[in-house]
Formats: C-alpha cells, sequence, structure tokens
C-alpha cells in the first residue's frame, strides 16, 4: 500500500489518493514524488484562485527618507509567482510519476512488459511443477544412491535437494535427449 511520506490536509489527500486510484503503475518508491504532487496541485488551485478573485492588489509607497506612508499603487498579485511555480512543479512531477498525458504510451509499454514478465515467470512455475511432478519417489532414491558415491559427508536432506536438481535441472538441460546414460532414472 502506498501512502504519503508526511501529512496532508485533506484536500492533498483527496487529489493523492485520486491519483493513486488512477494509476496502477504507481509503487511505494513514488510515494515522495507523489505527496509533493498533491501538495503542488492545492497550491496551484488555491493560487489560481486568489489570482481569479485579485488579479492586483494595493500596496503602500512609503517615503524612503521619512518611513511615512505617501499613498497606495496597485501591482500584480505575487500569488501569479505561486501559480507558475507549482504548475511547474506540477508538469515535472506528473512525467517523473508517468500520470500526464504525454506519458500514457510508456505507461502501456510498461504495464505491458510488467504482463508478459508476469506471464513468463507464471509459465515457468508452472513448467517446473509439471517437471518436479513427474519424477518419482523411486528415482530420486537412485539418484541419491548414485550422487551419496561422491558425497561422503553429505546429510540425506542434501542429497536430495541435489538428486531433485539433478533430475529436474541437469538431465533435461543435458545434450543427451534420450538419456541413454542415465537408464537409473527414465521415468517408470
Amino acid at each position: 500500500m502506498i501512502a504519503p511520506t508526511r501529512k496532508l490536509i485533506n484536500k492533498e489527500l483527496d487529489v493523492f489518493n485520486r491519483v493513486l486510484s488512477e494509476s496502477v503503475h504507481l509503487t511505494s518508491a513514488d510515494a515522495e514524488q507523489l505527496t509533493q504532487y498533491a501538495e503542488a496541485v492545492i497550491r496551484y488551485e488555491t493560487a489560481l484562485k486568489q489570482t481569479k478573485k485579485h488579479p492586483t492588489i494595493s500596496v503602500p509607497v512609503i517615503n524612503r527618507s521619512t518611513g511615512n506612508v505617501t499613498g497606495e499603487k496597485r501591482v500584480r498579485n505575487p500569488a501569479f509567482v505561486t501559480l507558475k511555480e507549482a504548475l511547474t512543479q506540477m508538469n515535472v512531477l506528473a512525467r517523473r510519476l508517468m500520470i500526464d498525458a504525454h506519458s500514457a504510451e510508456k505507461r502501456q509499454r510498461l504495464l505491458t512488459k510488467r504482463s508478459q514478465a508476469m506471464a513468463a515467470s507464471e509459465s515457468k512455475m508452472a513448467a517446473d511443477s509439471a517437471v518436479k511432478n513427474s519424477i518419482t519417489e523411486k528415482q530420486i532414491q537412485a539418484a541419491m544412491k548414485m550422487l551419496a558415491a561422491d558425497s561422503y559427508f553429505a546429510t540425506e536432506h542434501v542429497l536430495r535437494q541435489h538428486a531433485i536438481w539433478y533430475l529436474t535441472i541437469y538431465l533435461p538441460s543435458s545434450n543427451d535427449p534420450e538419456g541413454d546414460e542415465d537408464i537409473y532414472f527414465r521415468p517408470a
């Protein structure tokens, strides 16, 4: 489960959870960047509301020599700077997290690679299981006797594991497809 790396306000937590639910490719390693992204989104939305409501603000004009306020002037709202910085940070983090529109193809390739890797892994596990289930206890015991002649200090458990390896890995991968050399280990 992916959790924020620090306490977020409710609005930020909503963004965090929304992005997390829409992006299945994210991992726990992305938690910090996702937390930063949620914070940047709320900072952007807040600054956007302020700039729309008050595009300019009044600031006092101060006489430098006397320090007295002589009047007011209208200036651009400083929230525009926050707006620009938050937008930049959002874009950078969205690209890194692959949640932006431009990363759709990358996400698809990543998910395809993951699904192919999982399918290959499952196929290998099934094949390994089939090979292990195809050998009999009689074959394992015969292999253990043969291997015991070469291993003076091996325990029964070690001999058994080595025999299973020999029957399931070594023999199938050897160059002799008929297995004529190893007549003791042919399936019954």
